[in-house]
């Protein structure tokens, strides 16, 4: 029987084919791309992941509470200056009203000695006292209450023999003229005006010549 290998007085040999093998090079990346991974398995542990979140989380934690501690700082400064504004107003207005409620006690005080001498008068025994020493009593009395009155800025508004003026004056009464006075002029005052500091307090009371009527 013949060989199977050999057909026709000739051999066949069969060789069997060789695993293709990698370069030398390239076996070793693969060696280091393997330990690689490895490495990086080793480094990036659960573990390792938790203590960065948990340093992560700490600095957290650290800037809320300096914010929080800022921000109450802040608050407690800003109630302050609200307190200390609503105090000074308070105490503004207390010295406001101390102000208008003693605001004429100079001038009180001033008027105390013209009530005292007017009392006196008063006093007076009419059977010892003449009508003269009363009148004069009074005249110093009115003097004195004058003096008074113009170191507070009260002066008097002079009206008789002047132009009637209705921002200062007040008529009461119309009359005929005489040839010497003109249309407008004030011949007499029922109660005399006053002004302080320049403004009127009141105006002086006046009669006032009129114009010719139609008739004449």
């Amino acid at each position: 029987m013949d060989d199977p290998k050999s057909q026709g007085g000739k051999r066949i040999e069969i060789e069997a084919e060789e695993p293709e093998r990698l370069p030398a090079g390239d076996a070793d990346d693969v060696g280091e791309v393997s330990e690689s991974g490895e490495d990086r398995a080793e480094k990036e542990t659960p573990a390792e992941e938790v203590e960065e979140d948990q340093a992560e989380t700490k600095d957290l934690v650290a800037e809320i509470e300096r914010l929080t501690e800022l921000y109450e700082q802040e608050r407690d400064g800003h109630l302050r200056a609200a307190a200390e504004l609503q105090n000074f107003k308070r105490r503004s207005a207390r010295e406001q009203a101390e102000r208008l409620q003693f605001a004429n006690q100079q001038l009180i005080a001033g008027l105390l000695p013209i009530l005292d001498n007017l009392e006196r008068v008063l006093a007076c025994d009419s059977e010892t006292s003449s009508v003269e020493d009363v009148a004069k009593g009074v005249e110093l009395v009115v003097q004195e209450l004058h003096r008074v009155l113009e170191s507070f800025g009260v002066e008097r508004i002079e009206a008789e023999g002047e132009l009637f003026d209705p921002s200062i004056h007040e008529a009461v009464a119309l009359v005929e003229g005489d040839d010497a006075a003109a249309e407008g002029t004030i011949v007499h005052v029922d109660a005399p005006g006053y002004r302080l500091h320049g403004r009127v307090l009141r105006p002086a009371r006046v009669v006032v010549v009129r114009g010719p009527s139609e008739q004449s």
